[in-house]
């Protein structure tokens, strides 16, 4: 294989990892729309310096992202322009990029069947499939009534970044932060009687959607004990119908909402997987709902 250069992402490298994530999602597609610009992910990743690059000849090959957060390495992105795929780039990138210091190391692997065998090499295992979810909110059947109060929270409210530090399982408040300022995050609280049963997010910009940038994008949201799990993701459900046209969520395959919510009219539009190099979890899978497969 022909010398190549791993660096730290610019600015300037910003339009040719969009092109090659616009190449990826719109793979096989019919008439996909055109590339908006660049993914407000990639931005934010450049800001927390977690963007890494590989050069072939000056140009931008392919890329990756590690998200550092406490003792939680999460893999957000590994892409290779599909003119240098299967050729072993893809495996030179992620071996400079995951630390092998004990961290535990977690993605979630896209279906394309490259990508599993890759992170299953590399000493990441298949825990639970992560499934993607979708509904037009005027399509949306009866959905069960909960009696749970969902409350808009201060974009300040240290508690809330409280409960995602507990539930999540890392510290996080840049992704918080990103969630509100670049995707328009909405930090949510769902009540009942006075008690605090959980937390959430509605990202009410999902650019990293080539079709449907402008649907609003629940999670993270964590409910405090198992037994009110579905009752706040129903009660975002809820609350996110009469404010987008379109409304996606991502739940883990333990999660018990994945079946209230297909019976209410969502539909899966993809299963990925979610791989880590632990067996002992660092999120509860029957009470967390992650923000998207980018972040988790």
């Amino acid at each position: 294989m022909d010398e190549v250069l791993i660096r730290g992402a610019t600015n300037a490298d910003l339009p040719r990892i969009a092109a090659i994530w616009y190449q990826a999602a719109t793979e096989g597609k019919t008439n996909p729309p055109p590339l908006r610009g660049v993914p407000s992910l990639y931005l934010h990743e450049l800001d927390t310096h977690e963007l890494v690059v590989q050069e072939r000849d000056d140009t931008v090959i392919a890329y990756a992202a590690i998200i550092n957060r406490g003792a939680i390495a999460f893999l957000a992105d590994l892409f290779v322009d599909s003119a240098y795929r299967s050729a072993g780039f893809g495996r030179r990138l992620l071996e400079a990029v995951l630390p092998r210091d004990g961290r535990v190391c977690c993605t979630v692997a896209s279906n394309d069947p490259r990508a599993l065998p890759l992170y299953v090499r590399s000493g990441m295992r298949p825990c639970w499939p992560h499934v993607h979810l979708r509904a037009e909110t005027t399509k949306l059947g009866r959905l069960p009534t909960v009696g749970v109060e969902t409350l808009e929270a201060d974009p300040d409210d240290s508690d809330w970044v409280r409960w995602d530090t507990e539930i999540s399982g890392r510290p996080r408040p840049e992704d918080r932060n990103y969630w509100i300022g670049r995707r328009r995050g909405v930090p949510l609280w769902f009540r009942r009687a006075g008690r605090v049963l959980g937390y959430g997010m509605a990202q009410r910009l999902s650019d990293d959607s080539v079709w449907y940038p402008d649907a609003l994008t629940l999670g993270p949201i964590g409910a405090l004990e198992r037994e009110h799990a579905v009752d706040c993701v129903l009660a975002a459900v809820h609350w996110a119908r009469s404010r987008a046209q379109m409304v996606r969520i991502s739940l883990t395959g333990p999660h018990p909402a994945i079946a209230p919510l297909l019976k209410a009219g969502f539909r899966i539009v993809e299963v990925e997987t979610f791989c880590s190099n632990t067996s002992e979890p660092f999120v509860d899978s029957q009470r967390y709902v992650s923000s998207g497969g980018d972040l988790f």
